[in-house]
């Protein structure tokens, strides 16, 4: 064996914190009694809903009222993200081609879950608001002009690391920008939605928006930057508020994927060649043949 790999003990169990199964008297391979972060698994599920299992899941305790009430809202908002958004595009194009069921939903989340307008954007930008950029140093939200701290530390940061990934963070810190070209008015009508729910991290989001609002071009608070807010602020890591904001999306796609199964595909809109796309290739007067 190289030696880079040096031996390792053996492991017997797999380890977690989240789940804790009593076998059966029975059978050995099946649980008769479950836990879920201490909880009854049985009980929980006879008295809470999904959004309070999503939560619990993640952070190991159940939401309070308030915090339930919006995880849900922000989950009903993401439900269906329409037919304009790329995830939803792919489930529609797999669901036109008969692509096998399961793989209608796995390939819309997977466009879902880049950084375009994704998950991975929803993820930089809780990394952004928490001040967690990776190589760099944690702000104290106790600074004095911290939304003007954290927008010259990410510049500094996107200055010397932006080559450094293969799928580069953006020029403008993530969560701000236009939508095709104006503000983002999905991102007011959420607001809209939770205005007497405004956390810390939402204030701050608005706050960031002031100062970016002051450059040469204005930029402002997108959708995945709101929810990148809220989610913050009810307390969820990067990493699981990116799995959180596919969660959301996953039942509008999946519903406008399978609504393109029985369709043909002469049904689905199809540009005229001129508009579709440009060829700048060589002109076609190669012929087979004239290789030597």
């Amino acid at each position: 064996m190289p030696k880079f790999f040096p031996p390792r003990p053996k492991q017997e169990s797999i380890r977690t914190t989240i789940c804790h199964e009593t076998a059966s008297a029975s059978n050995p391979f099946v649980a008769g009694k479950t836990l879920w972060h201490g909880y009854d698994a049985q009980k929980l599920c006879g008295n809470y809903g999904w959004t309070e299992m999503l939560f619990l899941m993640s952070q190991g305790e159940l939401p309070t009222t308030k915090q339930n009430d919006l995880l849900n809202k922000t989950m009903a908002f993401l439900a269906n993200p329409g037919p304009r958004d790329a995830g939803v595009r792919a489930a529609m194009n797999c669901g036109l081609g008969k692509t096998p069921l399961p793989t209608i939903l796995t390939t819309g989340l997977t466009v879902r879950g880049g950084m375009a307008e994704g998950a991975m954007h929803v993820e930089a930008a809780m990394r952004f608001l928490n001040g967690r950029l990776p190589a760099g140093e944690a702000c104290s939200a106790d600074q004095p002009d911290y939304a003007g701290v954290l927008i010259h530390n990410y510049r500094q940061f996107w200055r010397e690391h932006k080559d450094d990934e293969v799928v580069p963070w953006p020029e403008i810190p993530p969560g701000f920008g236009h939508h095709y070209g104006e503000r983002d008015s999905r991102a007011i009508k959420l607001m809209d939605l939770i205005n007497d729910q405004c956390s810390d991290m939402l204030r701050l989001s608005r706050a960031l928006e002031t100062v970016l609002s002051r450059d040469e071009v204005s930029v402002y608070l997108t959708l995945p930057g709101v929810v990148a807010a809220i989610l913050c602020g009810l307390g969820f890591s990067p990493e699981h508020g990116a799995g959180v904001y596919m969660i959301a999306g996953s039942a509008g796609i999946l519903a406008h994927g399978i609504e393109q199964l029985p369709r043909s595909w002469n049904e689905y809109p199809f540009w005229a060649d001129a508009s579709y796309y440009n060829y700048e290739g060589p002109e076609p007067t190669k012929k087979v043949g004239d290789v030597t």
